[in-house]
């Protein structure tokens, strides 16, 4: 099973590193060079036919799968942002500061919005639910994609936040 995750575009929160999680909040008008991006990203999608693309049910993630020509998506709630709980709205390095060092050394012990825990286990239906499928193309978020990198490369997200992953990033995971 290939995986083909693109992380939406850049929001107004994105620029100010401020976590958005459950909020939903649109992309910025893509600039020159987001567009040259997305055109990049589109020469290796073009060339792939793809069983589903999936969209997490936030604006930010159908905005980004529409302006690549996937209007809209299929709506995956699995997809979903984690839910920073009272972080949302808050700097990310506040975040980092207050939770350190699980965040970088060991997810898996926090609770924030949600019990990370629990958000692996979303993790693991998600790909559980496609794991029929060939070729997946998932429009996500920062989180669900650091989460999937981390899975794939450790077999759990206790490392997740090891990863940086840009907005309009094309990560492609074979599972």
């Amino acid at each position: 099973m290939n995986w083909y995750l693109i992380r939406h575009l850049p929001t107004s929160w994105n620029q100010r590193r401020i976590l958005q999680g459950k909020k939903d909040i649109g992309i910025l008008p893509p600039t020159a060079e987001v567009l040259e991006a997305v055109q990049s990203n589109k020469a290796v999608l073009d060339a792939v036919v793809f069983d589903y693309v999936l969209t997490s049910q936030y604006k930010r993630t159908r905005e980004t799968a529409t302006l690549y020509g996937y209007s809209p998506g299929r709506p995956e709630p699995l997809l979903n942002e984690l839910d920073f709980g009272p972080y949302e709205g808050q700097p990310k390095d506040k975040l980092i500061a207050e939770t350190s060092p699980s965040w970088q050394e060991n997810a898996l012990e926090l609770t924030l919005g949600e019990p990370l825990s629990g958000f692996q286990d979303r993790l693991f239906e998600l790909l559980k639910k496609y794991r029929h499928c060939d070729k997946l193309l998932a429009f996500g978020h920062g989180a669900v994609t650091r989460g999937l990198l981390a899975i794939h490369r450790y077999g759990n997200i206790a490392r997740m936040n090891a990863f940086e992953v840009p907005n309009n990033k094309l990560i492609i995971l074979k599972f």
